[in-house]
């Protein structure tokens, strides 16, 4: 397992109207620091307008568009190093672990944010990875609460919070028996959920309920931070643990303090 974090901070400046793109280098050569712009005169937009009534805010609400560029990850799985087990048939015994860690500004709240990620389709299958665009399974995590999953068996061992999200924790997950052919989407809440198969590429959506989304934004708030990550897992074969590139988009909405 490899885990490599990216660090982007959001700065209160003025800005383009441009969607901030993050390339995240699965090799970790890259640290971008962005700017969000907190752009004046910019109306709030509906699925936002919660935030005007936000208590200890003031000013006006403003959307910003982040896209987080996972690149493509072709070393496998490092059995039996950092808590990965040795390999094992039908089992998850390594994982890795990537992440994206956007700093908030602490003089604006964050109170909304969405999610949809492109990259995974037909387009995108490499033939380093075969015919897989991840092998064999995977978790998208927001603020360390999986969002999205490849396998609903990888959500049951987890604990949950308070309100009852799952976090994710791969001592929860190492030995879980797994059929690493299987394709039983799980996306979090009950809105619309689109995971593509490791061999069926297509999007990756998944339309966060508004319970979900203001827990979301709670953690985030409490760390000062929007971390997001993707996690794939192993059994034990040389091309676990690999996973073709992954463009994930947030839109998030930020009110001065």
């Amino acid at each position: 397992m490899v885990r490599r974090p990216v660090v982007a901070l959001l700065l209160p400046l003025v800005a383009a109207c441009d969607p901030i793109v993050l390339d995240y280098d699965a090799e970790g050569e890259k640290l971008p620091a962005v700017d969000t712009g907190l752009r004046p005169g910019r109306a709030p937009q509906p699925r936002i307008a919660d935030c005007l009534a936000a208590e200890g805010t003031e000013g006006e609400v403003v959307e910003e568009v982040l896209e987080i560029g996972f690149s493509a990850a072709d070393e496998p799985c490092r059995w039996s190093e950092d808590g990965n087990l040795a390999p094992a048939e039908g089992r998850i015994t390594a994982r890795r672990e990537d992440e994206a860690r956007i700093g908030l500004p602490r003089d604006a709240l964050l109170c909304d944010l969405s999610i949809t990620a492109s990259g995974w389709g037909p387009d995108d299958i490499d033939p380093a990875h075969g015919e897989r665009v991840f092998d064999d399974h995977f978790l998208l995590t927001v603020a360390g609460v999986p969002v999205a999953a490849s396998a609903g068996a990888l959500i049951a061992p987890l604990r949950e919070t308070e309100v009852g999200l799952p976090l994710y924790d791969w001592a929860a997950l190492a030995g879980l028996a797994t059929d690493p052919t299987a394709s039983d989407p799980w996306c979090l809440g009950s809105g619309a959920c689109a995971v593509p198969g490791a061999d069926t590429p297509g999007p990756l959506v998944v339309a966060l309920d508004p319970g979900d989304r203001r827990e979301l934004v709670r953690r985030a708030e409490d760390r000062h931070a929007l971390p997001v990550g993707l996690v794939v897992f192993g059994d034990d074969d040389k091309s676990d643990c690999t996973r073709a590139p992954l463009a994930v988009t947030l839109r998030i909405g930020l009110q001065p303090r």
